[in-house]
């Protein structure tokens, strides 16, 4: 079971969407641009619809992926120094952030919904780590 964090409607533009923690200065970098998801050690840009078509519903969960017809893109570990993770379009104004319970490493999943250009993009991040993060 997941719990709901937060979510956040995000002007795709360029057919992308970021989220990390952007205090960093370490950014992810498109390699031929034919990729679903490129990542750095505290980021991501993820492929998305084209803003013409709509905006992209982005929830920030804890624990399973359980949410109907996603898919998994990712499974490893986000750096959130700053303990801010953070979710914006390259031309969206509106930035949504969510205040983790720690600063550090996190494990995280990403999952989309959408066959090719996803509209619907959600992290979860690991229950145990949330919970321990949290008692301490």
């Amino acid at each position: 079971m997941s719990v709901f964090l937060a979510s956040s409607v995000v002007s795709p533009g360029y057919r992308q969407i970021a989220i990390g923690d952007f205090e960093t200065v370490d950014t992810p970098q498109w390699q031929s641009g034919e990729e679903s998801l490129v990542s750095s050690s505290s980021g991501f840009l993820i492929g998305t619809i084209d803003d013409p078509d709509g905006d992209v519903e982005v929830e920030m969960r804890r624990g399973d992926v359980d949410v109907p017809d996603v898919r998994v893109v990712f499974e490893g570990v986000l750096s959130c120094p700053s303990g801010i993770v953070s979710a914006t379009g390259p031309t969206d104004d509106r930035q949504e952030t969510l205040l983790l319970p720690g600063r550090g490493d996190w494990s995280v999943r990403i999952a989309v919904r959408g066959r090719d250009r996803p509209d619907y993009v959600a992290v979860f991040f690991d229950q145990q780590e949330w919970v321990a993060a949290l008692s301490s």
